[in-house]
């Protein structure tokens, strides 16, 4: 069937600029057919925008669906709340994504697949999904601790045996050859059906706040990059180390997730990571979630984490309604408040401090290491690591606000490249380039209708869209878009 987009205004992400006037969007079946002023055969259907604004579907890079938790340090009621309403937080959160336009998310880890699999089937983006493949006694790869475990208990997330298919983890021996880490990352591709290799490069244990668990080798990770290139599947590592950025730069992981927290990068890492072709998601939204002021923090006063604080002020509580189901969203909203007033015991026994000072770097060395990416030209994608609370896999408005107010002195970031970095640079990172991203024939037709122009207010990305189609069918319609 052949769709005729007619009385838009459609946006060239590439441009960053608008298709000429009078030009339509003509879908056959679930693809962009082709734009221009004439249709290229008979036209079975036609959707008039009124003068909206058309743009691809947003990503979401980097996300953890499978966690629901309303807070950073849980209390006995909300891990009863989270447990009790798990399921209707997830089927909520996948349906506020389409609400906010948001068409794709990548699932960064899932502890068991069959969750994700259960998820999957309820109406929502599309899912790429990752497996995480390391040594034993690394993150993700038994390197939790029995506090994180616990902790996904209580919460009533599934905890797979690493030996199951299902297991959102494929373990190998922390001195094991490049051949058998191969094995194993075929193994995650074949038996667990990733479509990403994910890498858990992190010494400090979040828990005990001690540099004990185990990572890769440089031929290891090596090994696990290359062989994943061979099977035709992309790579993320969670990093948060200089030297795991350049680490991940030199094997040539496709996507390097979150930022160096610990000190700066100089301009010949970011060349590195330009000329490499990789992508990096400074999901930066987990400062929001995690890094306050502490009375004896050397970042208690930064000016960061000041502008942060007011932006919590601001935004927290409307987060808190609009994107947690209305059991979860009180607790949401509460959380940022004993937060804000410095209460950090988890359950009421442990002390947070240690974890809260730990990611109070990123207001620091982070935020510049995000400016001196950006400004050099790296590929950013929208990931914002959504399952650390308040932010969800439906939250990607509130990362470009973070990465707006992150360069405010240098003006923001302008509404044209905000727009790149949540559709074509994402679909990039996540090696969707060629499917999704840009209006451009051949791509699928999954599609946002806005009421305003994005290319001069950044703030309509992420926000509640007048339509929403996928693969060419209408999903969302707020605007009476399919009533002819």
């Amino acid at each position: 069937m052949r769709t005729e987009l007619r009385g838009g205004r459609l946006v060239d992400v590439v441009a960053g600029a608008l298709h000429p006037d009078g030009w339509s969007l003509f879908l056959l079946d679930d693809r962009i057919e082709s734009l221009g002023p004439t249709p290229p055969g008979p036209v079975d259907r036609v959707l008039d925008l009124a003068g909206r604004w058309v743009i691809p579907g947003l990503f979401n890079t980097h996300c953890h669906p499978d966690l629901v938790p309303p807070a950073v340090f849980p209390g006995p009621v909300d891990v009863a709340l989270a447990l009790r309403h798990r399921a209707a937080q997830q089927a909520f959160s996948r349906r506020r994504c389409l609400e906010h336009g948001v068409t794709t998310i990548r699932d960064a880890f899932c502890a068991d697949l069959a969750d994700r699999r259960a998820q999957e089937r309820l109406p929502g983006p599309r899912v790429r999904g990752a497996v995480a493949v390391g040594p034993r006694g690394g993150y993700l790869t038994e390197g939790q601790g029995r506090p994180m475990r616990l902790a996904r208990r209580l919460l009533g997330v599934p905890l797979a045996d690493a030996s199951s298919p299902d297991a959102g983890a494929v373990l190998f021996p922390p001195d094991a050859s490049p051949r058998h880490i191969r094995d194993a990352v075929d193994r995650a591709i074949d038996e667990r059906g990733a479509d990403d290799i994910k890498i858990g490069e992190q010494v400090m244990d979040l828990q005990t706040m001690k540099p004990t668990l185990a990572i890769m080798s440089q031929a290891q990770l090596d090994a696990v990059a290359d062989q994943a290139r061979k099977r035709g599947a992309g790579s993320l590592i969670h990093h948060t180390t200089v030297v795991s950025f350049r680490r991940a730069v030199r094997a040539g992981i496709g996507t390097l997730s979150h930022i160096p927290i610990d000190g700066e990068l100089d301009d010949r890492d970011v060349a590195a990571l330009v000329d490499a072709d990789l992508a990096i998601e400074p999901t930066l939204s987990v400062a929001f979630g995690v890094a306050w002021p502490i009375a004896g923090d050397p970042h208690e006063r930064h000016p960061e984490m000041l502008e942060l604080s007011r932006l919590r002020e601001a935004r927290g509580p409307a987060l808190a309604e609009r994107f947690f189901v209305p059991p979860l969203a009180g607790r949401a909203a509460r959380s940022l408040r004993r937060l804000g007033r410095r209460r950090t015991r988890v359950l009421g026994l442990v002390d947070g401090r240690p974890f809260i000072a730990y990611y109070s770097r990123a207001v620091d060395a982070g935020i510049l290491n995000f400016r001196r990416l950006f400004a050099g030209g790296a590929r950013i994608a929208l990931g914002n690591d959504g399952g650390v609370p308040p932010a969800t896999p439906a939250t990607v408005g509130l990362e470009l606000e973070i990465m707006d107010l992150a360069l405010r002195h240098d003006g923001g970031l302008p509404a044209a490249d905000a727009l790149r970095i949540a559709t074509l640079a994402s679909a990039q990172a996540t090696g969707l380039g060629d499917e999704l991203g840009s209006l451009a024939p051949g791509k699928r037709a999954d599609l946002a209708v806005l009421d305003g122009d994005p290319l001069r207010d950044s703030c309509l990305l992420g926000a509640p869209v007048a339509a929403l189609l996928q693969a060419g069918s209408p999903a969302i319609d707020r605007c009476g878009l399919g009533d002819g």
